[in-house]
């Protein structure tokens, strides 16, 4: 299954199982779930994870040039796996 949220630059196929498909989605992704984690990272923190359902949201950078974003991006043709031993937990 191929999903996206996106309100923009996506045409889904204009019939009533799809618009019900996508809205029941939609509508999913936006109630509360224990399965949903949302985490601002800090300063120094990063994110190792298998590429799962996400949004993107807006932000502002800092106006100090010392203190921008920066976000590397990394893909992989093997999943990451579960350690061993856990290293830390949110």
């Amino acid at each position: 299954m191929r999903y996206s949220a996106r309100q923009r630059n996506v045409i889904w196929r204009d019939d009533p199982m799809t618009r019900e498909a996508a809205d029941f989605l939609l509508n999913l992704w936006q109630q509360d779930s224990p399965y949903k984690i949302r985490y601002t990272l800090q300063a120094g923190e990063g994110l190792l994870c298998n590429n799962v359902l996400h949004n993107r949201t807006a932000f502002k950078d800092s106006d100090d040039p010392t203190q921008t974003r920066l976000l590397y991006r990394g893909r992989y043709f093997d999943r990451v796996e579960e350690p061993k031993e856990t290293i830390c937990s949110v």
